[in-house]
């Protein structure tokens, strides 16, 4: 079973609830209940964002889980900092032209930052995808300071050695 963190793929985006790992974690316990993990232990993995999700849940819910696969998991400091990473903390760039792209050429630049080969695409697919994307701009924003903020951005590292699967 996959699932779509609140803010990603087709979820609501509330700019109005909180989007700390704290939240995403509780999120994420409430969606196990309702299958019924709970209690009988399943395998978790998760990719950037859903791999420090997966992890700190693993940490707090230790009996729950039988296996934890971390794919570039966020919230890990890193001895060498990716394209992105460095942009984004070691600039003034910040959110605004770093993860919020308004044009084709912001977009295209986002996009080498965060991938390794970067695909061919047209102006106008990456001016649509910029037009899409910017109604959820303040979402994106707020989820970003919060996940970002002192007390979240490394909270994987430290629950580090609560993982016991």
């Amino acid at each position: 079973v996959a699932l779509d963190l609140p803010g990603h793929g087709e979820t609501t985006r509330d700019e109005r609830a909180d989007h700390d790992v704290h939240f995403l974690v509780e999120r994420f316990k409430a969606f196990v209940c309702e299958l019924g993990l709970d209690s009988s232990g399943f395998h978790v993995a998760g990719c950037s964002l859903g791999g420090k999700v997966a992890g700190v849940y693993s940490s707090f819910y230790p009996e729950q889980v039988r296996s934890l696969t971390l794919l570039c998991p966020f919230g890990i400091e890193m001895p060498t900092k990716s394209p992105l990473a460095r942009q984004y903390f070691e600039t003034d760039e910040r959110v605004a032209n770093c993860l919020l792209p308004e044009t084709s050429h912001e977009m295209r630049n986002l996009l080498g930052l965060a991938l390794h080969r970067v695909p061919s695409f047209p102006d106008h697919l990456l001016n649509r995808l910029v037009h899409n994307r910017r109604p959820s701009y303040p979402f994106f924003t707020k989820m970003t300071d919060q996940l970002l903020s002192p007390s979240n951005r490394y909270l994987l590292e430290e629950r580090l050695d609560f993982i016991r699967c």
